[in-house]
């Protein structure tokens, strides 16, 4: 996540190469306010992944991240058809658990919850998420991540 309305930091540009060539979505936060990054650096970092533009505090953009994140779940085939596809019945219910700790996290947003028990339920959600596709979720990536951040971005 990149704040829309400051510069792109050393520590943002460093993230972006750490990630290059993993699964990963870009998300432009504050997208409500003045745009002081440099977009087309942002997009060159960016490379092939998506970029949504959301505003946190106005709950704009929320619906296209969904569909990137199910799009990148999912597959772009699966993401438009009406199936359900999943390998398993263990993977149902990650992918039920991922869900319901999303929404919990939409919720709480919605409800005016600080960021950062938001991210808490996020966590949830992307641990879920790489238990179903047996990655285990490094804690210290996830430190990386929330130490890097400001999570009022």
């Amino acid at each position: 996540m990149v704040s829309g309305n400051e510069p792109l930091t050393a520590d943002d540009e460093q993230l972006f190469e750490q990630t290059r060539g993993l699964p990963r979505i870009v998300v432009l936060n504050k997208a409500d306010l003045e745009v002081r990054l440099d977009v087309e650096r942002m997009r060159e970092l960016a490379g092939e992944s998506p970029v949504v533009a959301v505003s946190a505090k106005a709950m704009d953009g929320l619906a296209l991240l969904e569909e990137a994140l199910e799009k990148m779940v999912l597959g772009a085939e699966l993401a438009d058809a009406d199936s359900g596809y999943m390998a398993n019945a263990r993977q149902q219910r990650l992918l039920e658990e991922a869900e319901n700790d999303l929404q919990i996290a939409i919720d709480a947003s919605k409800q005016g919850v600080t960021l950062d028990i938001v991210a808490v339920q996020l966590q949830a959600v992307y641990a879920a998420l790489g238990r179903i596709i047996g990655e285990e979720v490094g804690e210290d990536l996830l430190d990386e991540i929330f130490t890097r951040f400001c999570l009022g971005k």
